[in-house]
């Protein structure tokens, strides 16, 4: 097993965060902003990034993982992060892991979404 998050201190984020087969809008916040943001599946297959066009840059960002997630969020700056899922029609559920630099540590999310 490769990721797992941990819902203890996280900078304040959401151990976890669930869709419904339906998909949806969610937002969520934590204590510090992010300054960079990956997104893993659980073998820890990089599926996405979210980086700034140059340091301090703090326009939003957002990445597009595996047709199905899209995150936005502003680095530096924001501590909100914007999550929209499409619906799941694969019948079998979803699941990556968000991890948010903050002070050289990670803020890790598990996404779900059901099947």
């Amino acid at each position: 097993m490769f990721s797992a998050c941990e819902s203890t201190g996280n900078f304040g984020y959401p151990g976890r965060i669930t869709f419904s087969r339906d998909g949806g809008k969610i937002t969520c916040s934590g204590d510090n902003p992010f300054y960079g943001a990956y997104v893993t599946n659980y073998d820890g297959d990089v599926k996405g990034s979210l980086s700034a066009k140059k340091i301090y840059d703090t326009t939003e960002v957002s990445a597009v993982v595996d047709d199905w997630l899209t995150i936005r969020c502003n680095l530096y700056v924001g501590t909100q992060i914007k999550l929209e899922a499409a619906p799941n029609n694969t019948g079998k559920r979803r699941t990556v892991y968000l991890y948010g630099c903050v002070d050289d540590e990670d803020a890790c999310i598990k996404i779900v979404q059901n099947k």
